[in-house]
């Protein structure tokens, strides 16, 4: 169980670090091998993720800039040294100036390495009407 609540505040800290720009945490918490496999059926490679929350701390008005996260029915499953999260992901943010929001099913793979989880895989599709 402390796993479990241990995973839940892990995935709380990644939504403050997307919304601040916090690139460090970022590096830490994001496998090597980190691939996210975003809505849109595309592939998004880890350095590059990393370089668009980058680009929200400089205040780039390009990107997409999150202003709220909030993950809501996640259950995280561990085999080991391995954990599956799955829930919802509620975003509210701009892009290009614009304001959206959207609701995302995600599944996340997490691996104990070094002492600490790591995020090496991500899996998000759009939930309608919500």
């Amino acid at each position: 169980m402390q796993t479990e609540h241990e995973l839940v505040a892990l995935h709380e800290q990644w939504a403050a670090a997307r919304i601040a720009g916090d690139v460090a945490f970022l590096e830490r918490f994001y496998g090597e091998e980190l691939r996210l496999q975003v809505m849109d059926g595309s592939i998004v490679e880890r350095k590059d993720d990393i370089e668009m929350f980058n680009r929200i701390s400089r205040k780039d008005p390009d990107v997409i800039t999150p202003q709220s996260i909030r993950d809501v029915d996640m259950h995280v499953s561990t085999y080991g040294d391995t954990a599956v999260a799955t829930f919802i992901e509620n975003l509210q943010g701009t892009y290009k100036g614009k304001y959206g929001e959207m609701a995302l099913r995600m599944t996340n793979v997490l691996v104990w390495r070094d002492g600490r989880w790591q995020l090496v895989a991500c899996q998000s599709t759009p939930v309608k009407g919500q």
